[in-house]
C-alpha cells in the first residue's frame, strides 16, 4: 500500500539492488493498490517478485488454504473439463486419467494440497468439496462405461494412478518413469473387470 500510495518509492527502491521484491498481501480490500505497486514497479525495471499473506484482519491461515485448495480444484477442474472424448469408453478413461496426471505432476505443491492434506486438521469448505466431488462423480461413471463394476474398483483404480503420481513426484520429478504407465494401469483393471 505505501508504494501505491507514494509512487516516489518504487523509483527509490530501483536505485538499490533489490531482487525479489516482496509485497504483502494483506486482504482482498487492497488489491487495487497492490496491482497498481506492481505495475510501479514494473515500470522501474523490477521483474521478479514474491508475495506474502498477512492475516491481520478476520482471515485465519485455514480461510487461506481454503481459497487455495478452491483455486487448485478450479484448475484441475478446468483440465478435465478439456479432456477430449476417446472413440471408446476405454480410450475415454484413459484419456481422462492422463489429464488428471498431467495436472498432477505438473504442480506437485498444488498435488499435495488437494490429495495428500498436508496442513494438519484443515478441512476444505462444503461448496469447495461439493464441485470436487461432482468432476470425480463424473470420472467415476467414465469407469463404468469402461467395464469398472463398482465404486470399490474405481477406488482401487484411483488409488493405484494416485500411488504412480506420488512416484513420480517422489522419485523423479519432471520426468515419465511411473507416470507412462497410466494407461496399462488402466488397461489391466479394465481388462480384469470386463
Amino acid at each position: 500500500r505505501l508504494i501505491s500510495a507514494k509512487p516516489e518509492l518504487a523509483k527509490l527502491l530501483a536505485t538499490i539492488c533489490v531482487s525479489p521484491v516482496r509485497l504483502a498481501f494483506d486482504f482482498i480490500g487492497i488489491r487495487p493498490a497492490y496491482e497498481n505497486a506492481i505495475q510501479l514497479l514494473a515500470a522501474e525495471g523490477f521483474d521478479s517478485f514474491t508475495n506474502y499473506m498477512l492475516f491481520n484482519f478476520a482471515d485465519t491461515p485455514h480461510d487461506l488454504y481454503d481459497r487455495m485448495y478452491a483455486e487448485g480444484m478450479r484448475q484441475f477442474d478446468e483440465q478435465l473439463q478439456r479432456t477430449p472424448e476417446g472413440s471408446t469408453p476405454r480410450e475415454t478413461l484413459r484419456s481422462r486419467t492422463k489429464a488428471f496426471v498431467r495436472a498432477a505432476t505438473e504442480d506437485p505443491r498444488r498435488f499435495e494440497l488437494l490429495f495428500q492434506r498436508p496442513v494438519p486438521d484443515f478441512v476444505p469448505s462444503p461448496n469447495v468439496v461439493a464441485a470436487a466431488t461432482s468432476r470425480l462423480a463424473e470420472t467415476a461413471q467414465v469407469a463404468r462405461a469402461a467395464g469398472l463394476p463398482d465404486q470399490r474398483a474405481f477406488d482401487l483404480l484411483m488409488g493405484t494412478i494416485r500411488g504412480l503420481i506420488s512416484l513420480q513426484i517422489a522419485n523423479e520429478p519432471g520426468g515419465d518413469r511411473w507416470v507412462r504407465l497410466v494407461d496399462d494401469a488402466v488397461d489391466i483393471f479394465v481388462d480384469h473387470y470386463t
